[in-house]
């Protein structure tokens, strides 16, 4: 015969002193606020972000309007969540600013999706040691390419750059290139590469420590096509603000869920 398991107290995962409606605004919050921020997720991230064991909050959140589910055929759950105009409006609120924010599912690109996802795993458990990781936004002064987030430290800002299929030849040169520009430039103070594969960091290490050429744009022609500049050796000093992070299971969570 089998012994029925006793249902636990959801009073006994409370932190000290918060009441259950207290943990309750406080989850809506977070939840909120980071779907303002990073525009999409899915359920399995959502339960690691407040630390619960909830799996199906964001379909509560769904009943009460604030959020929607969309078809992503790309993932093994196939579907992803986004906020509602309700849920941007109170989001919008709590933060004290609107953001630009699309409610509908034809604005997510489902050929990123799966690297966006992994960009906030990184993100929340950077969040859960005490940092602060923001998606990059394009903005009117920054039109090439940009990093996948920033992560702020006691030292300052950096950024963050999640590789999972890899850059080549001319595209990882010109990666390369763009961070140590910023870099001398003070617009960050280095970048973070996080892969899953540790063939894939030791491959842009070794790119860095080889002569890499300038790459530029004839603005003044109007011209979109780059144009290739003598190659250049990048100092020591420099590469010390590359650093080179291997998380083997930064896809996982997308590969093994229901949602």
């Amino acid at each position: 015969m089998t012994t029925p398991r006793t249902p636990r107290n959801p009073r006994n995962n409370l932190p000290a002193g918060q009441s259950p409606q207290e943990r309750g605004r406080q989850k809506l919050a977070t939840v909120l606020m980071w779907l303002y921020s990073w525009h999409t997720t899915v359920s399995p991230l959502v339960t690691e972000l407040i630390a619960t064991t909830e799996t199906t909050y964001l379909r509560e959140l769904e009943k009460k309007g604030y959020v929607k589910s969309f078809p992503a055929p790309r993932l093994l759950c196939g579907r992803a969540y986004m906020l509602t105009r309700d849920g941007v409006n109170a989001a919008a609120s709590a933060l004290g600013k609107e953001l630009p924010y699309s409610t509908h599912p034809s604005s997510v690109s489902h050929s990123l999706l799966k690297h966006n996802l992994a960009v906030q795993r990184f993100a929340i458990d950077a969040y859960h040691k005490g940092f602060q990781v923001d998606p990059c936004q394009k903005s009117a002064e920054r039109n090439g390419k940009i990093p996948d987030a920033f992560i702020e430290t006691a030292n300052g800002r950096f950024a963050v750059e999640i590789e999972l299929e890899g850059k080549w030849h001319s595209e990882l040169e010109q990666a390369l290139n763009r961070h140590v520009n910023a870099i001398s430039r003070g617009e960050w103070l280095g970048v973070v590469y996080v892969s899953n594969s540790t063939r894939l960091l030791r491959r842009y290490k070794k790119q860095l420590e080889a002569p890499i050429p300038d790459w530029w744009q004839p603005i003044s022609t109007g011209a979109v096509k780059w144009i290739r500049g003598e190659p250049r050796p990048i100092e020591l000093e420099m590469r010390e603000n590359f650093y080179w992070m291997h998380t083997p299971e930064l896809l996982k969570k997308f590969e093994q869920i229901t949602c």
